[in-house]
């Protein structure tokens, strides 16, 4: 049977073996995140003190300190900061531009022949100037007459993802309509 420690610098090191142990009433560094949350990894570690402690006051009060409870805050925050973050979506063209993170130049190249099995390519660009649509013909469309009816399926796939896109461009452009 283990016996379980109480000491706070033990229990610290065990669960999270990089915290740093600091002596009683020690101030811990300040966290420019907690100040001025700007992303949602910020805003989770504007938070973790007090849901740490919160948590270790539910459900381990005999072994709870503040201190503790903000050194383990404090990895939490380092571990998370190590991590990293998936660009954001596109906000200009949403659902639309499949870009991510800072860009300048807006795309969706998805729908591609070779993706989609269509005859034809569809997509969406927007270099700056104004969005546009595209059909690219680039895949030969040879087939037998009795795939006609699976080609013309597949045309009226890509034609209704054009209309799609036709209908996100104005929804991005007219976000109240």
């Amino acid at each position: 049977m283990h016996k379980l420690t109480t000491n706070p610098a033990i229990l610290a090191t065990a669960i999270c073996p990089q915290a740093e142990v600091r002596p009683r009433g020690e101030a811990a560094p300040t966290d420019p995140a907690r100040e001025h949350p700007t992303t949602d990894t910020d805003r989770v570690i504007a938070v973790l003190p007090e849901a740490i402690a919160q948590a270790m006051r539910t459900a381990i009060p005999e072994l709870y300190t503040p201190e503790l409870a903000a050194q383990f805050a404090e990895t939490m925050a380092a571990e998370l900061r190590q991590t990293p973050q998936a660009d954001a979506a596109c906000t200009i063209w949403p659902g639309l531009c499949t870009e991510t993170g800072e860009h300048d130049d807006h795309a969706n190249h998805q729908l591609s022949a070779t993706e989609t099995g269509w005859p034809v390519s569809i997509g969406f660009v927007d270099l700056g100037s104004h969005p546009l649509l595209y059909v690219d013909t680039g895949m030969a469309a040879d087939f037998d007459p009795e795939d006609a009816p699976k080609v013309a399926a597949q045309l009226r796939a890509a034609a209704a993802a054009l209309e799609d896109m036709q209908r996100k461009v104005n929804a991005a452009r007219n976000p109240q309509a």
